[in-house]
C-alpha cells in the first residue's frame, strides 16, 4: 500500500529511530497520508520539513506524505504494538509542509494558512457583491408582484410607514445576502473543519435565517387571520424551520472534535 511503502522509506532514513505513515481526516472529508518519526537527537535533516521533502523527492507522484510530523513516542496498545488509531493529528497549517515554488511570500499551500483564508474571505465578498445585489433588487422589484399590496403603508402613521419601509429594505437585503451565501459561503463554512453533514446543514441553515425573511413577512401580511390553515402552515414551515436552523447554527458552532489530540 501507499502508506507501507512511504514508512519503508521514512524509517529507511538516517537519524530516524522509529517511523509510522497513517491515512488520517487531516479535513472534513479529506484523507491524506501523515508521516510520523521518532528522530535521533541531534542526527541532522530530521526536521519535519526536511523529512517531507526528502520523501517527496523519493516517492512517485500522489505516494509521499502530506507532511512528516517528528513525534517523541508512537503510541502504543498493551501488546506493545503500534496503535494507529491513536496517532495525534498534526496541527493545522503545519509549518514542517515543504514550501512550494509559486506561492509567494508567506505561501502555504493550498488552503492553508493567511493566504487560504484571504482567499475564501474575497470570493464570498466578491460573491456578495456580485449576486446578492441584483438578488435583493429582484426581490424588491417581485414583492408587489408576488403579494400585491404586501407593502402598502398607505393607512399606517408617520412615522411608522418609514420604519416598515426600512424593514422592507432589511427584508430584500437578508434574501440577497442568502442567494450569495448559498451559492460562495461553503468554502467559508467548510474551513472551520467540522463533519461533512454538520457543515451542510449549517450552511442551509444561515442560508434559511437570511433568505426567508422575504417571503415569509409577506406571506404574513397577505394572509387573513382567519385562515388557520394557512397561518399554521406558515408557523410549520417557516417559524419551525427558523428555530431548527438557528439550532443547528449553535450545534455547528460549539461543536469539539472527539478524535486524537493535535500536536
Amino acid at each position: 500500500s501507499r502508506a507501507a511503502r512511504a514508512e519503508a522509506r521514512l524509517r529507511a532514513r538516517p537519524g530516524i529511530r522509529e517511523a509510522a505513515v497513517a491515512e488520517v481526516e487531516v479535513a472534513p472529508g479529506r484523507r491524506e497520508l501523515v508521516g510520523y518519526a521518532v528522530t535521533v537527537p541531534g542526527a541532522p535533516d530530521t526536521d519535519g520539513w526536511s523529512l517531507t521533502a526528502a520523501l517527496t523527492a523519493a516517492l512517485p507522484a500522489g505516494e509521499a506524505p502530506a507532511a512528516v510530523v517528528p513525534v517523541p513516542e508512537l503510541p502504543r496498545t498493551r501488546a506493545g504494538k503500534l496503535d494507529r488509531d491513536a496517532l495525534p493529528l498534526p496541527a493545522p497549517a503545519d509549518r514542517t509542509a515543504p514550501r512550494r515554488s509559486g506561492g509567494g511570500k508567506g505561501y502555504r499551500g493550498k488552503g492553508g494558512g493567511s493566504g487560504g483564508v484571504a482567499e475564501s474571505e474575497s470570493f464570498l465578498g466578491c460573491g456578495t457583491v456580485a449576486v446578492g445585489v441584483p438578488s435583493a433588487a429582484v426581490a424588491a422589484l417581485l414583492t408587489d408582484k408576488l403579494w400585491p399590496g404586501s407593502t402598502d403603508v398607505s393607512a399606517v402613521p408617520t412615522p411608522y410607514d418609514s420604519l416598515f419601509r426600512v424593514l422592507y429594505l432589511f427584508e430584500w437585503a437578508a434574501f440577497g445576502l442568502g442567494v450569495a451565501w448559498l451559492l460562495f459561503g461553503a468554502v467559508v463554512t467548510a474551513r472551520q473543519r467540522r463533519p461533512v453533514g454538520l457543515s451542510v446543514a449549517a450552511h442551509l441553515a444561515v442560508f434559511w435565517l437570511l433568505a426567508s425573511w422575504w417571503p415569509q413577512d409577506n406571506l404574513y401580511r397577505t394572509t387573513r387571520r382567519a385562515d388557520w390553515y394557512a397561518q399554521t402552515w406558515l408557523v410549520f414551515v417557516f417559524n419551525i424551520a427558523l428555530m431548527v436552523s438557528a439550532a443547528i447554527v449553535v450545534r455547528f458552532l460549539t461543536w469539539q472534535p472527539r478524535v486524537r489530540k493535535r500536536l
